[in-house]
Formats: structure tokens, C-alpha cells, sequence
């Protein structure tokens, strides 16, 4: 019976998984993150904000490889932390490294 219990509990605990979400409030950029569901994959990052319990999220600008545009595939973003993981917003987009270096550098 011992077994039985413990096999109906491991299913109970699976269906009901009460593990709470994971807060990416905390989590750093870095070269090589990927970007949400932009798939933009980060060249170039630099803090911008601090995370500041019950007021801001972390940011940073940040410049990335979009490796599905072919037009435009280098974009400078403003980076947010947030609960859901990496948000990416207010972006230039360019054409070349060379055009998106200085965007990147003036931002």
C-alpha cells in the first residue's frame, strides 16, 4: 500500500506543481542572451538601470543579431528585465555592424 500512496502522490504533486513562477526581475544581460520571442541575439549590452523593488525594472541598451531579417537583421533596443524574462522595445534597426555601431555607441 506504501507504494501505491507514494506512486498516487508523485502524480498528485506533478498535476499540481506549486512551484511559483521564476522571477527574472534579477537576471543580468549578457553577450549571447537571446531576446524574448524576438530571437534577437545580443552583441553588445549596457546597463542602463538599476532594479528597484516596487518601482523599476533593470534595463539596458543593447545592440543585437536578428538572424531572421534579412533587411534590417541589427537593431539597438532598450532591454528590460521583467517577470516574464527579457523585453526588448524602442528599437533602431540597421542594415550593416558598421551603421549600427554608432547608432549603438549615441544611444
Amino acid at each position: 500500500m506504501d507504494n501505491q500512496f507514494q506512486a498516487y502522490k508523485e502524480i498528485i504533486d506533478q498535476i499540481m506543481d506549486t512551484t511559483p513562477p521564476r522571477d527574472n526581475t534579477y537576471n543580468v544581460l549578457k553577450r549571447g542572451d537571446i531576446i524574448g520571442t524576438t530571437g534577437g541575439v545580443v552583441i553588445e549590452c549596457e546597463k542602463r538601470g538599476e532594479r528597484v523593488v516596487g518601482e523599476t525594472y533593470a534595463s539596458w541598451k543593447a545592440l543585437c543579431f536578428l538572424p531572421d531579417n534579412n533587411y534590417t537583421p541589427f537593431v539597438v533596443w532598450t532591454v528590460i528585465a521583467r517577470p516574464e524574462g527579457f523585453s526588448a522595445g524602442n528599437g533602431e534597426y540597421e542594415r550593416t555592424l558598421e551603421d549600427a555601431l554608432p547608432t549603438y555607441q549615441n544611444r
